[in-house]
């Protein structure tokens, strides 16, 4: 054993090597290991636990991220990346059903769109408008798809081990300077928010993973003085600000900070600085651009959906469907005219917008800063929303206290960006602030600093204290280099690799309707008997099961409608290559053959005009197709 640990010691980056494969081996035995005796109860509690969760968490966090050798590294990083798991798992047990996920695999509403659209990429076919306006995710969904070989449930794994891995460098980032009490505190917000989005086919989790890589890289350039880190650190924020559209306004108080920390002697700010940071800045609309043209619609205007949002606040915050229920058929031009209109008769609706955004940021409520910080017992959650509060004032205190700290001054110019962007990212527009994915970093920055504050001065060694690191390290510098080279150069790589099938005539009889889809692993839902002795896990549920989750789905005319599946039926949405349109089938689980493979499906469309809008197919039977 001496002899292994001096070995490390003396080969620190085939260590790292070895310590983050077998870390990721451990990660994948997860999301594979359906014990009911540990791992399984274990996943419930970490996706949906937080009264003892949460400070059992902490504690642990603090525990291996303290140890200070290969041994602590490799117990830190597994650990994260098990928690991350854990809560993936959970949904995959639980069959988790919301507004973006049916029965913890069914990609839903928007999400079902980009998972089409991720899909028509590798087809060579164009997104739709919806994914037009922020196309970078579904971009890279694609690459993810593709790696795994269309299997759903791989590709989101993959996803949640970038986002943990991304979690993970800034937390070391942050323990090299403020020690460990700070660090994991900001990684436990990070998760916290995180686990809701786990296992969801959505936009927060690159805007998470970029966010807090964008925030590592600045960390570290202050901690080395190099401002070509910052400036790394800006772009990175950049796409991840335009990957889940979020507090822009951050981004220039980030350069304007940067520009004054890398400022030449004798000067009050660096003019260099600025137009480099500026030319990071433009250069990630730049590329979004170059992707919007490349694989959207010329129909799709970037942003769009912001449009919606702009006038609720015009009107005095109203919700973003407030315009599409007055103009139905308003052009996102338009809209944007009629809210300046709007803006010019009534000026004082625009201020109540705006107060009314700020009032619900910092509510205690599901739309609040700290709405996902919450469990089911309503005291326990106040009484954290008021200690996380109070832990941001005096954060900004100290701040405030030591104007020209180098750390505390970045987060609180991004926290004054925040700040300034709220009136145009309504709270009330989705719950749990989801708006913020590429912001909630800060929430977690602010208080950690309190916490380094406290410690010190209670002289908490343990929380306090920097970690001690003898390689400064590329890793971080490497990880975000082949991470957003995947984001922006992999979807031009696969852009029409799959080409689609050849389509022959149809071999349904004439009073159905036939379509050619692909059924691929790790995209379905088989149910069950109630009384079947299984255990719960994606694709099987058991009916009664099933349809209990149901009822968190927010539309009450599918959930009827879904309640009357019976077990022995199979669903999964795919893309139909006669149309290119999406589809959720429902099948007999019987005629469905081993997965993968092309088929024919024969059936009808759902006439119910309330169920039709999810593109429900009842089939009555799924042959091989062979081209």
């Amino acid at each position: 054993m001496k002899k292994l640990y001096i070995f490390f010691q003396n080969n620190q980056f085939l260590g790292n090597v070895i310590i983050t494969l077998v870390s990721i081996l451990v990660y994948s035995l997860v999301l594979i290991n359906r014990s009911p005796n540990a791992l399984r109860p274990m996943s419930m509690v970490v996706r949906t636990g937080y009264a003892i969760f949460v400070p059992s968490l902490y504690l642990i966090f603090v525990l291996v991220f303290r140890i200070q050798t290969q041994l602590g590294k490799f117990l830190s990083l597994t650990t994260t990346l098990v928690v991350f798991a854990l809560a993936l798992a959970g949904a995959w047990t639980l069959g988790v059903t919301e507004a973006g996920i049916l029965s913890g695999v069914i990609p839903m509403f928007d999400s079902t769109t980009y998972y089409m659209d991720a899909l028509r990429l590798l087809n060579g076919e164009n997104f739709s408008v919806i994914s037009s306006r922020r196309p970078m995710f579904i971009a890279f969904f694609s690459v993810l798809l593709f790696i795994s070989k269309h299997d759903l449930l791989i590709a989101l794994s993959l996803l949640n081990l970038l986002v943990a891995i991304s979690c993970y460098f800034l937390t070391r980032e942050i323990q090299k300077t403020h020690g460990t009490g700070a660090a994991v505190f900001v990684l436990l917000i990070l998760f916290m928010f995180y686990r809701y989005h786990s296992g969801a086919v959505r936009t927060e989790s690159l805007g998470v993973a970029l966010s807090a890589l964008g925030i590592a890289l600045f960390w570290r350039s202050i901690a080395q003085a190099k401002s070509g880190l910052a400036l790394a650190g800006i772009f990175t924020l950049s796409i991840a600000m335009i990957a889940r559209a979020g507090a822009f306004f951050s981004l220039p108080l980030a350069i304007l900070w940067g520009s004054w920390l890398f400022r030449p002697s004798g000067k009050k700010f660096s003019w260099k600085f600025i137009f480099a940071g500026m030319g990071m800045f433009i250069i990630a609309f730049v590329i979004n651009q170059l992707i919007t043209s490349a694989f959207g619609t010329s129909e799709a205007i970037p942003f769009g959906n912001f449009s919606y949002s702009f006038y609720g606040l015009a009107a005095g915050g109203k919700s973003w469907a407030d315009v599409l229920s007055i103009y139905p058929n308003a052009t996102t031009t338009e809209i944007y005219k009629l809210a300046f209109e709007l803006i010019l008769e009534h000026p004082i609706l625009i201020v109540q917008g705006i107060l009314q955004n700020w009032k619900m940021f910092f509510s205690n409520t599901g739309y609040g800063l700290y709405s996902f910080m919450a469990g089911e017992n309503s005291f326990i959650t106040t009484i954290s929303y008021i200690i996380l509060c109070l832990l941001s004032l005096f954060g900004l205190g100290i701040w405030l206290r030591k104007l020209s700290d180098p750390y505390l001054g970045f987060i609180g110019f991004l926290t004054i960006g925040l700040f300034l962007s709220i009136p145009f990212l309504p709270p009330t527009d989705t719950s749990r602030i989801r708006a913020y994915a590429a912001s909630v970093v800060l929430l977690g920055l602010l208080p950690a600093m309190s916490i380094h504050f406290i410690s010190k001065k209670l002289n908490i060694s343990l929380l306090w204290k920097p970690y001690k690191s003898n390689s400064t390290g590329t890793s971080l510098q490497w990880f975000s280099i082949v991470f957003l080279g995947a984001v922006l150069l992999g979807p031009f790589l696969l852009n029409g690799v799959e080409a689609p099938p050849i389509l022959i005539s149809t071999e349904c009889p004439v009073e159905t309707t036939s379509l050619i889809v692909r059924y691929d692993t790790g995209t379905m839902v088989h149910l069950v008997p109630q009384k079947t002795i299984t255990l719960d896990w994606a694709p099987t549920y058991k009916v009664g099961n099933f349809r209990r989750n149901l009822h968190d789905f927010p539309n009450l005319p599918f959930i009827e409608w879904a309640s009357h599946i019976k077990p022995g039926q199979s669903l999964f949405q795919a893309l139909d290559y006669r149309t290119q349109a999406s589809v959720l089938i429902i099948v007999s689980t019987d005629s469905l053959p081993k997965p993968p493979a092309l088929l024919e499906i024969c059936g009808s469309w759902e006439t119910d005009p309330q169920i039709s809008r999810f593109n429900v197919f009842n089939a009555v039977s799924a042959t091989q197709y062979l081209e």
